[in-house]
């Protein structure tokens, strides 16, 4: 086995000649319960929007949904409504109410119940994967710990906001004739960084495993999700690191246990399976489908772009074709610092630019925090 090391950001990457490596199967039990059909699968998500929308539109002016950085939810017969906002870090919720008092206790009541709610329990509540699971005969259950805001807050951080609840100004609106009373929270300082710890354990152990530097997969997870542990988008993908069934979740399910099977939401929806999966598609990306790039911070930028847009549209941004081999030749000719520029300018979409961005930009962060960490 050829190794090199070779140094990014104070992080060494192992680079090896191997392609894939098998990892225990710890994970996964009776996977024959996660077979799906794609084509059916995606039909039944396309349904449970459809239906969802139309009874939100009964309730609320706003359409809201779950996506990669919020997880909305809504109860009492779509009446009362919460938004996690993951990335701007505030939640807020909106209530039918006969009056100011009213709406004031059902937005306290809200939030209290909100704090205690695992992730299990918010898939178990959710309309579209209930919809969906009752179409396709999957599991109405996830098995999965973790809570959704529970762990970026403190007893000083709960009572302040149980508090400003309580005296607040809450906005007055009507729809359809009727009030309705709108409540915005700011989460505690440092959120995300909380929920970062929340998932640390994890990080490190298959971070490990694929021969990764932490701090990437940590400015991944923050880019794909801002740590929304229902994150979910209508590509479809799934979870933290937003697993793309057909394509991330099936190339890395093969990697790692020798079978192709596309994974489904009731997987991918647990934190452990879902990081697994996700470090197991960067290491793919780049000891694999980008292992000609010579340099390791070329094939660094290359991978995460390709992490966003895949290894082929890369490819193409730079030899009009999806041949990586002959993107390897011309990108071997160029300087790190020239690869960035050119991806920056030449990648097919604009996400992927602004993703190469800001998960460039947040290894930096991620590497400071964890040196905190550790010191």
């Amino acid at each position: 086995m050829r190794l090199l090391l070779a140094l990014f950001c104070g992080v060494v990457f192992v680079l090896h000649s191997d392609n894939f490596t098998t990892f225990e199967n710890d994970t996964i039990e009776e996977f024959e319960q996660y077979k799906i059909d794609l084509k059916r699968y995606k039909q039944a998500y396309k349904e449970a929007f459809e239906v969802y929308e139309q009874k939100i539109k009964r309730n609320f002016s706003t359409v809201d949904v779950s996506d990669h950085n919020r997880w909305v939810s809504y109860i009492n017969n779509f009446k009362i409504k919460n938004i996690v906002d993951f990335e701007r870090e505030k939640i807020i919720i909106q209530t039918h109410a006969t009056d100011m008092q009213d709406a004031r206790n059902k937005i306290y009541d809200r939030f209290e119940s909100l704090v205690k709610l695992s992730v299990k329990e918010a898939f178990e509540k959710d309309f579209v994967e209930q919809h969906v699971a009752g179409s396709l005969g999957l599991s109405r259950t996830i098995n999965a710990r973790g809570k959704i805001v529970e762990d970026i807050y403190t007893k000083t951080d709960l009572d302040s906001t149980r508090s400003f609840i309580k005296k607040a100004p809450i906005k007055k609106s009507i729809y359809r004739g009727r009030p309705i009373y709108t409540l915005e929270l700011a989460m505690p300082p440092k959120a995300l960084l909380r929920k970062a710890k929340r998932y640390e354990k994890s990080i490190n152990r298959y971070a490990l495993k694929e021969k990764l530097p932490k701090e990437l997969v940590f400015a991944i997870i923050h880019s794909e999700s801002s740590y929304n542990p229902m994150a979910r988008s209508r590509v479809p993908a799934f979870g933290l690191m937003q697993i793309v069934p057909e394509s991330a979740g099936v190339d890395s399910y093969r990697y790692l246990y020798g079978k192709r099977i596309i994974p489904s939401a009731n997987y991918l929806y647990n934190e452990q399976r879902n990081i697994k999966l996700g470090t197991a598609y960067l290491h793919i990306l780049f000891y694999s489908y980008l292992q000609r790039i010579n340099d390791p911070l070329s094939r660094l930028y290359c991978t995460i772009a390709a992490y966003n847009t895949g290894a082929g549209n890369v490819a193409k941004s730079f030899v009009g074709n999806y041949d990586t081999k002959a993107a390897a030749e011309v990108i071997n000719t160029m300087t790190p610092k020239q690869v960035y520029e050119y991806l920056m300018q030449n990648l097919p979409f604009v996400e992927t630019k602004r993703y190469l961005q800001k998960v460039r930009e947040r290894i930096f962060t991620y590497r400071s925090w964890l040196q905190k960490q550790q010191g």
